[in-house]
């Protein structure tokens, strides 16, 4: 196999036009040069330069050498390039392993800093909707950065604090307590409840946890097992039941809703934490800083309640990065996600 080192020797003769010339531009020694060009010679068994006391001739062999080995050179010093951005962060992908109300507009907002300040920087998304499957995708290598709420993972990886999520009340749009700026948890004691999220949910467990404090079960009306908590507003818009749903879910209201925060000594908070592997790239170490960043700009708009819907936004809606720019993992290629349920 050719040497790359011996290949860069021979173009230097070649640009530079004698041995003496390559050695001083290379800082070698003469017979160095020498050296490097006849191991070339003997490695493939033909003659490469015609030398004489002046200036050295290549040879046709030589002359074809020269032109592939200009190509060869060349690739490799992107391949070079290449990998080094990959390996400090400055290209290639990053997986992110997400629960579904962050998905809303935490991570396109994520996603859109990102390809404004690390274009080469491929983001690679799947859905993990429990804790364990975040922290197992993290730990398995199947993804480099997992969202998760709720509970801290153990201690072999590194866990950021990003920031507190509050659950909201969603009422039904005419709802008699949509009047109120805020409401307290006993004044749904009596209301029927949709509940999403399934029993495994860290959301449901917190919010039944909330009510049990104030002296309450909440009254179930409607189970449902589903991370999609668009779905939970539609049920709510339809009268089904009352809710609690995190700032996050929010992020998109349903038109036939009125989301009102909880009075302040019955608030419900969930921390929402981004899990990592020990990383040597450096654009791992900057994506907490990248998410809280998003959160805050995502959050920083006033909290308004619009005259027409009665809903009150708590996140300001981002626009999403188009399709194309954001690869999604597949099943196939991304741990077993089973389950309906968001994330602790």
């Amino acid at each position: 196999m050719l040497d790359a080192r011996r290949l860069r020797v021979l173009l230097a003769v070649a640009a530079q036009g004698s041995f003496s010339a390559a050695a001083r531009a290379l800082s070698y020694s003469q017979p160095a040069v020498s050296q490097h060009v006849a191991a070339l010679e003997q490695e493939l068994g033909v003659r490469l330069v015609e030398r004489d006391r002046r200036r050295v001739r290549f040879t046709e062999a030589g002359q074809a050498l020269v032109r592939r080995a200009e190509t060869i050179i060349d690739e490799l010093d992107l391949a070079e390039a290449e990998v080094r951005a990959v390996a400090d962060g400055r290209a290639g992908r990053v997986r992110i392993a997400t629960f579904a109300s962050a998905a809303y507009t935490l991570v396109p907002a994520v996603i859109s800093l990102l390809r404004t300040r690390h274009p080469d920087v491929e983001p690679v998304l799947s859905l993990a909707e429990l804790p364990a499957e975040a922290i197992g995708a993290v730990r398995s290598w199947h993804a480099d950065l997992a969202l998760t709420v709720g509970q801290e993972p153990a201690t072999d990886l590194r866990t950021d604090v990003l920031f507190d999520d509050p659950l909201r009340v969603v009422l039904p749009r005419h709802d008699p307590l949509a009047a109120a700026t805020a409401v307290r948890l006993s004044d749904l004691a009596d209301r029927p409840w949709v509940i999403g999220g399934g029993p495994e949910c860290p959301d449901a467990a917190l919010i039944l946890a909330a009510c049990r404090g104030r002296g309450f079960d909440p009254r179930v009306a409607l189970s449902f097992p589903t991370d999609d908590y668009t779905a939970v507003q539609g049920m709510v818009a339809a009268g089904v039941g009352v809710a609690l749903l995190p700032d996050l879910a929010l992020g998109v209201s349903h038109r036939g809703v009125t989301v009102r925060p909880l009075a302040g000594e019955d608030a419900v908070t969930r921390t929402v934490f981004a899990v990592t592997r020990s990383d040597p790239r450096e654009i791992i170490g900057r994506l907490a800083g990248i998410l809280r960043e998003a959160h805050a700009a995502a959050s920083g708009g006033a909290t308004v309640v619009e005259e027409e819907s009665a809903v009150l936004s708590p996140l300001q809606v981002v626009q999403p990065p188009l399709l194309e720019d954001v690869a999604v993992e597949h099943p196939a290629s991304a741990p077993d996600h089973r389950g309906g349920h968001d994330q602790p």
